[in-house]
């Protein structure tokens, strides 16, 4: 019950916030509710482990011969993993958000910064707040991401923690209104919007697909669990969780050109990618046939590559955050293509631990240097690290494979392997840039008490993810060849990227994509396709409504009334 009172407690202390905002008492305090909120969550979530598994069933649907499934929490040794992930990454965006309460006051330059500058305030600091607010002190600008955090982590962990897929349905919604409702917030101009509805309509695409799952279950005379899922099932599953994750098909929501940085923006970027990794893994466990598995790991390996390589010449890593997100959870997605949930939960937490560490990590000191490094240790794969067991994902084909099917599995797997040496070389990159690699971004001027809070708020990620990796570990009697040489073959062809790329007289870093790249890995074309099919469907409602509107539109409804009772008797 202790997960359900911080789901609770998380929604209650923003619904606070908002009061006190309203009552125009005490807003220098906001930080402190937020920040009591996620130290009160963290223990919650934590003890929630003494008693698993754990079934929470606070509402049953009546009557229960129309309603089978009702919500439900299921607290396993998967679904706390994500938990207590998602309320570790809560944590640490309180604690590093004091890096810009904390700013003294520098001398400005004479002429004021462009959008998209580093020394920007949107360039670093959460945009929660309404216009003219910069103003204002920090701790009244910021309340509403601090209170949109705490909201997002209270949905997310009914999503980790959802008993079965109807609740997990549930949650994928609301996330997706808050998430909508926070970005519309922050946007003014019309190409904005355009560009935040059309993500919506791509996560409300990955619920269709989801509701399809279910009906395939239905009619196979299941009822909405994960032990119900076929694999039929499975690969719409797969594909629906695949689309949201902007995998299947590949694209990037245009929102990433948003002004969303740290903390806020670091959560609605991960939030939902742990609401649909926890369903990649779930479904790792049945896996998909054959024949379908290798068509959909080429795609995924596709997508892995585009991400790799955008996060790889990304300028800074908040430019290059989508790309992370694409390259590291399209090697879960093929962990879970091929059955392996070991290796699909170990690069579901890697997607988001190290990911946030270097997301969060606005403040770049010498002294920082061995947080990051060993974050960077971690996603290696080498052995006994939390991504040892990710390996897995490279696997041998069975032995009964045909030629085709053997040189397409050895293809994809070298695929694989070439995306954690870009994903790894692009971490080495960034986390060193600003304390080993000159960076043109200015590092702002902070008072001295934040350094008794900051760097805490990071270190409890990598602690966090070591902790979390013992309990992943292969066995290592059963572990081949293959799985103890690919975390050292990774890191050495990360290093000589990362060395061959810092070479005088080399394209920088800052370079970025070239355009005709940045065109398809925005995916202005998958956007524009969504567009034209929108407006279609408009054009043939309008059509179907004249037709009926007119005076043979009662002719046309007892046609159509025949045909139905025609098929319903067949």
């Amino acid at each position: 019950m202790s997960a359900l009172v911080a789901i609770l407690l998380l929604l209650l202390v923003p619904a606070l916030m908002q009061a006190v905002d309203w009552l125009r008492r005490r807003r220098n305090y906001q930080w402190l509710m937020a920040m009591l909120g996620a130290l009160l969550a963290w223990p919650a979530v934590y003890y929630a482990r003494l008693s698993l598994p754990l079934g929470i069933a606070p509402l049953i649907w009546q009557p229960e011969d129309l309603f089978p499934t009702s919500p439900a929490l299921l607290i396993d040794n998967t679904s706390w993993v994500f938990a207590i992930t998602l309320a570790t990454l809560l944590l640490a965006v309180m604690l590093t958000s004091i890096a810009r309460l904390g700013r003294t006051s520098a001398p400005q330059p004479d002429t004021q910064p462009q959008e998209g500058d580093p020394q920007s305030p949107s360039s670093d600091q959460d945009t929660a707040e309404t216009p003219g607010s910069a103003q204002s002190s920090a701790q009244g600008a910021n309340w509403r991401a601090w209170a949109g955090s705490l909201t997002l982590t209270s949905l997310g962990l009914v999503a980790v923690l959802s008993g079965n897929l109807l609740t997990l349905l549930l949650a994928w919604a609301a996330l997706d209104i808050v998430e909508l409702l926070l970005m519309l917030r922050q946007v003014t101009t019309a190409p904005e919007k355009r560009q935040v509805t059309f993500s919506f309509s791509a996560r409300i695409a990955g619920i269709a697909l989801f509701m399809l799952a279910g009906i395939i279950i239905w009619s196979q005379g299941g009822t909405l669990t994960y032990q119900a899922i076929s694999a039929q099932a499975s690969l719409v599953l797969l594909l629906s969780a695949g689309l949201r994750l902007g995998l299947l098909p590949l694209h990037i929501p245009l929102t990433n050109e948003l002004s969303l940085r740290r903390g806020l923006g670091t959560m609605l970027r991960l939030v939902p990618v742990a609401a649909s990794l926890i369903l990649i893994v779930r479904t790792a466990d049945t896996g998909i046939s054959a024949p379908a598995s290798l068509i959909l790991l080429g795609f995924t390996a596709l997508a892995g590559l585009y991400g790799g390589v955008g996060w790889l010449r990304a300028s800074d890593e908040l430019s290059g955050r989508p790309y992370w997100i694409l390259a590291v959870t399209s090697l879960a997605l093929a962990s879970a293509i091929q059955a392996q949930p070991l290796a699909s939960l170990s690069w579901s937490l890697a997607a988001l631990i190290p990911g946030s560490l270097l997301f969060l990590s606005s403040l770049r000191r010498r002294f920082l240097a061995p947080i990051l490094l060993i974050s960077a240790l971690c996603l290696t794969g080498l052995p006994f690290t939390p991504t040892w067991a990710g390996t897995l994902v490279i696997q041998a084909p069975p032995v009964s494979a045909g030629l085709l099917e053997l040189m397409f599995s050895y293809l994809w797997s070298l695929a694989f392997f070439i995306i954690h040496a870009l994903t790894l070389a692009g971490y080495l990159h960034h986390s060193l840039r600003g304390i080993f690699i000159p960076s043109q971004e200015a590092q702002p001027p902070v008072e001295r008490w934040v350094w008794l809070l900051y760097p805490l708020g990071l270190v409890i990620l990598p602690v966090l993810h070591l902790s979390l990796g013992f309990t992943l570990q292969p066995d290592p009697a059963q572990a081949s060849l293959l799985l103890w040489i690919e975390g050292a073959a990774a890191l050495a062809l990360a290093a000589a990227i990362w060395y061959y790329r810092l070479q005088p007289g080399r394209r920088p870093w800052s370079a970025g994509l070239p355009r005709g790249e940045r065109k398809w890995l925005s995916s202005e074309i998958f956007y524009r396709i969504v567009e034209g099919l929108l407006r279609l469907g408009s054009q043939v409602t309008r059509l179907i409504s004249a037709v009926l509107e007119g005076e043979a539109g009662i002719l046309w409804a007892l046609v159509v009334l025949a045909l139905l009772l025609v098929f319903l008797q067949r």
